[in-house]
C-alpha cells in the first residue's frame, strides 16, 4: 500500500517555501485564489476549518511582515500541525482513495493534484491516465484501475495535470505566478 505520511512530505516541500533564513508556511498572495494559505490550507477554500482561530491569534500577536517568525510560532502549535495533517489525510487522502493504491508514485499524483485542484480534478486526472472512463467517481474500475497503476500510469497522469496547469494559465493570465511552482509540483513524480 502507499504510504500518506510520504505523500504529506512531499506536499510540505509545495505548501511551504524554504529560505536561507527559514522555513515560511503562511502566505496571502494577492492573486492566490485561495487567499491566505497556512500550511497548504487555504482560508477561502476551507474557512471553517479549527485553525483559523489560532492562525488569527498569532498574526495579530507576531504580525504578517516577519514570515519566519511568524510561520515558527504556527509550527510550534501542536494543534495547528495536527489538525492540518489530519485535515489532508481525511479530506484528501482518503477521499482520492489513495489508501487503496499500490503504486507510491501514483498515489502522490493523486493526491498533491487532489490537494491543489480539487478530488474531483485529482480523480478525472487519475482516470484519464488509467485510461478509463473519466467521470470524477470513484466506483469499482476506478478502485481496480487505482490497485493496478504502476509507472507507466504515473508518468501518464504527469503529463496530463502539466497540461491542466497550462491551461489554467491560458484561461486565466493572473494565475502565470504559480505556472513554475505547479510544473515543478507535477514533475516532482
Amino acid at each position: 500500500m502507499s504510504d500518506y505520511k510520504e505523500a504529506y512530505e512531499l506536499l510540505e516541500e509545495f505548501e511551504n517555501r524554504k529560505t536561507k533564513k527559514g522555513l515560511i508556511v503562511y502566505s496571502n498572495i494577492k492573486e492566490d485564489k485561495g487567499g491566505e494559505t497556512v500550511l497548504g490550507v487555504a482560508r477561502k477554500i476551507h474557512p471553517n476549518l479549527s485553525i483559523w482561530d489560532e492562525v488569527d491569534k498569532l498574526t495579530r500577536k507576531f504580525g504578517t511582515k516577519d514570515l519566519i517568525t511568524l510561520s515558527n510560532k504556527i509550527l510550534e502549535n501542536k494543534n495547528i500541525t495536527e489538525t492540518v495533517y489530519e485535515f489532508f489525510y481525511k479530506n484528501y487522502w482518503l477521499k482520492s482513495k489513495c489508501n487503496v493504491i499500490e503504486n507510491q508514485a501514483f498515489a502522490c499524483n493523486v493526491f498533491l493534484l487532489s490537494v491543489n485542484a480539487g478530488v474531483k480534478r485529482g480523480v478525472k486526472t487519475g482516470q484519464e491516465a488509467c485510461k478509463i472512463a473519466v467521470d470524477g467517481i470513484i466506483g469499482k474500475n476506478t478502485l481496480s484501475a487505482w490497485k493496478n497503476a504502476g509507472l507507466k500510469e504515473a508518468k501518464r497522469y504527469t503529463e496530463i495535470e502539466i497540461e491542466y496547469y497550462k491551461s489554467l494559465v491560458k484561461k486565466d493570465a493572473t494565475q502565470s505566478k504559480f505556472l513554475n511552482g505547479w510544473l515543478r509540483r507535477a514533475n516532482a513524480i
